[in-house]
């Protein structure tokens, strides 16, 4: 799952996560953690912030596994006006 996402309201973001982390903890589960890539990178670089603190709060035994972006293979269909991005992301980057 994503850690945070812009709309969301940051100010339930630690209350939220506290919750997580008990549940987590109590369950003895662990989370798929997930950061998205995109064609914003002022946007993926505080996703990936967000994705660090919450990794930083989870014990290594709490996470299943780590994703990083999410059907990056279909991203030129979000960004069909900036083929620049695709071009930094697939052959330049």
């Amino acid at each position: 799952f994503r850690s945070w996402a812009d709309g969301w309201p940051e100010e339930r973001r630690g209350e939220v996560w506290h919750s997580l982390l008990r549940y987590v903890t109590k369950q003895r589960v662990k989370v798929m953690v997930a950061t998205p890539i995109s064609c914003d990178v002022q946007s993926d670089n505080r996703d990936w912030l967000w994705t660090k603190d919450l990794l930083g709060q989870l014990h290594p035994d709490q996470v299943m596994g780590f994703a990083v972006g999410n059907e990056l293979d279909l991203l030129y269909t979000h960004a069909k006006d900036d083929p620049a991005c695709i071009e930094a992301l697939w052959e330049g980057g």
